[in-house]
């Protein structure tokens, strides 16, 4: 049985408070102005939460194949389309009264095609729903080396989408550039499990801040002043990883210093599906009162960040404390219903 760790809730919650802020940024506020750093946020948020979903592998090939190919349907692939759904249906009915649809150009016909092309910012619950399907073959041809083998492919994916060789099909671009997170992920509890009982002092979180912001100015540099592409990638993945443990190392400070953030990003963790797909409707309700009242119109990344963070806890209060866990709603969210005893 695969230990379950606490501080691993944390920080996922962590990081999907990072994903909603970058989500709200994209959309919302004048990405030029904050290129770099958004940027260098989206270098990390997303190849960490691949490599958290990574993490618990192996409870899930131990399941029976028709258990198992149910158990993401419902907890990614439903989720995946009724949100979705929800989505298009949400812009369509609101498009003279938010920029989402005008900025978006999102309609019927995208969700229509969502089976086959990623839709809006759910494309990770379909990506996800394929990593563990494509996973889970190779374990049941080859479980002694399933690691490995997927490692290598990702790495040659890896490779080919760094060379640009990645053919624009489907969702190619995207298995190649994230495939190897994931499958570095199902390594890590094997061989370095015993980070996460290690507690992170002030003076390393304070060297891995420092070598952070050295490398992303670096990055910054070398994008935006020397238009370096090969030199910008090398360091994109650099940062990718220095930034991930850079987040790991944050979850771990609060999870044994700070005990009230501790409780609170748990619980945003255990949740961070049903945050996920919610999300944005809280934010976009939010910026319009926040027009309504205020009478401004400019979203700034201060303000974004702010409202990604209470969004995330209305979120939180909405579905862990008014939504039981015997309700039918978690259906909406890949959860089947606890039965009532």
């Amino acid at each position: 049985m695969v230990k379950h760790y606490d501080n691993l809730d944390v920080l996922r919650g962590l990081n999907i408070i990072l994903v909603l802020i970058g989500h709200a940024i994209v959309i919302f506020v004048d990405t030029e102005k904050i290129v770099g750093l958004n940027e260098v946020f989206h270098c990390f948020r997303m190849p960490l939460f691949f490599m958290i979903s990574g993490l618990l592998i192996d409870r899930f090939t131990v399941k029976p194949y028709k258990k198992a190919i149910k158990t993401k349907i419902l907890r990614l692939l439903v989720p995946y389309f009724i949100w979705s759904f929800i989505a298009v249906v949400g812009m369509e009915l609101v498009s003279k009264y938010t920029p989402l649809k005008t900025s978006l150009g999102l309609n019927f016909n995208d969700w229509l095609n969502c089976l086959v092309v990623p839709f809006w910012i759910y494309w990770f619950l379909y990506t996800l729903f394929f990593f563990f399907m494509g996973y889970y073959i190779i374990y049941k041809i080859c479980p002694l080396y399933a690691k490995k083998i997927f490692f290598i492919i990702s790495l040659l994916l890896q490779i080919l989408y760094f060379l640009d060789k990645i053919p624009h099909i489907w969702i190619f671009d995207i298995v190649s550039m994230y495939l190897l997170y994931f499958s570095l992920g199902t390594f890590i509890l094997q061989y370095f499990g015993e980070f996460f009982l290690k507690k992170i002092t002030k003076k390393h979180l304070l060297f891995v801040t420092i070598l952070l912001m050295i490398l992303s100015i670096s990055l910054m540099y070398s994008s935006y002043i020397l238009d370096n592409t090969i030199l910008s990638k090398m360091l994109r993945i650099i940062v990718t990883f220095v930034g991930s443990y850079y987040i790991f190392c944050i979850s771990q400070y609060i999870y044994y210093n700070i005990g009230f953030l501790r409780k609170y990003l748990k619980d945003f963790g255990v949740n961070s599906i049903i945050v996920y797909c919610i999300h944005m409707y809280i934010i976009t309700m939010l910026i319009k009162i926040s027009i309504f009242i205020f009478k401004v119109h400019g979203m700034y990344f201060l303000q974004i960040s702010i409202y990604s963070i209470i969004a995330t806890y209305i979120c939180y209060v909405i579905f862990s404390k008014w939504v039981k866990p015997t309700s039918k709603f978690r259906i909406l969210f890949g959860e089947k219903p606890k039965i009532k005893f």
